[in-house]
C-alpha cells in the first residue's frame, strides 16, 4: 500500500475527465494498482467503471461527490434592523357601521317665564274679546228685530196709501164740478218694501 495517494491527471485521463466524469451523485475513478512503483496509487477520473477495463493495472472505486448532511449549525446572531421600507398604498374604505341603539329619552325642557306670561296675557285677552262678540252678536240680533218691525210697518202704510190712490182714481169729479175744480195728478203706486 502506497503511503500517498497521488492523484494525477494524465494526459488520457483529463481528456475522459473534459467528457463530465461525475454521474449524477457519484464520483468514477480509476486507480492504479500494477505497473511501475512511480505510477502506483495514481487515480483517474472517468465517466464510468468500465473505462478501467481498457487499461490493464487499474480498479474502478467510486465515492460520493456530497457526504452526509452535518449537523445543523449554532443560530446567527440578529441581523441589524433594515431600512424603513416605502409607504403602502391607502386602503380602502370600510363599509359603514350598524346603527346605534335609541338613546333613552331626555328630560322636558322648561319654558321661560316670560314665555309663560306671555300665554297666559293672550288668553285673557281672547277671553275678553269672545265676551265682547257675544254681546254684539245679542246686539245685532235685536237690531234685526227692530228692523223687521220696522219694514212690516212700512209695508202696511205702503198698502193704506196705495189703497187711497185706487179710491181716489176712481172717482169722475169732471161731470158734477163741471171743470172748477183742478184735480191734480195722482202718484204712482208705491212699491213694497222687502224686508
Amino acid at each position: 500500500m502506497v503511503a500517498a495517494v497521488s492523484v494525477l491527471l494524465l494526459s488520457g485521463g483529463a481528456a475522459e475527465a473534459a467528457k463530465s466524469p461525475v454521474s449524477g451523485s457519484v464520483l468514477t475513478a480509476c486507480l492504479k494498482t500494477k505497473g511501475k512503483p512511480s505510477t502506483r496509487g495514481t487515480l483517474r477520473v472517468v465517466p464510468s467503471a468500465r473505462a478501467c477495463k481498457k487499461k490493464r493495472g487499474e480498479r474502478a472505486i467510486a465515492w460520493n461527490v456530497s457526504g452526509p448532511a452535518g449537523n445543523p449549525g449554532a443560530p446567527g446572531g440578529s441581523g441589524g434592523q433594515g431600512p424603513a421600507g416605502p409607504q403602502g398604498a391607502p386602503g380602502k374604505n370600510g363599509a359603514n357601521g350598524l346603527d346605534g341603539l335609541v338613546g333613552p329619552t331626555g328630560p322636558a325642557g322648561q319654558v321661560p317665564q316670560t314665555l309663560v306670561e306671555t300665554v297666559e296675557s293672550q288668553n285673557q285677552q281672547i277671553e275678553t274679546l269672545e265676551k265682547q262678540v257675544t254681546t254684539l252678536s245679542g246686539q245685532l240680533s235685536d237690531v234685526q228685530t227692530t228692523a223687521g218691525k220696522a219694514c212690516a210697518q212700512a209695508n202696511a202704510a205702503t198698502t193704506q196709501v196705495n189703497s187711497v190712490v185706487d179710491v181716489v182714481g176712481g172717482l169722475t169729479l169732471s161731470g158734477v164740478l163741471g171743470g172748477l175744480l183742478n184735480i191734480p195728478k195722482l202718484p204712482a203706486l208705491l212699491p213694497t218694501v222687502s224686508c
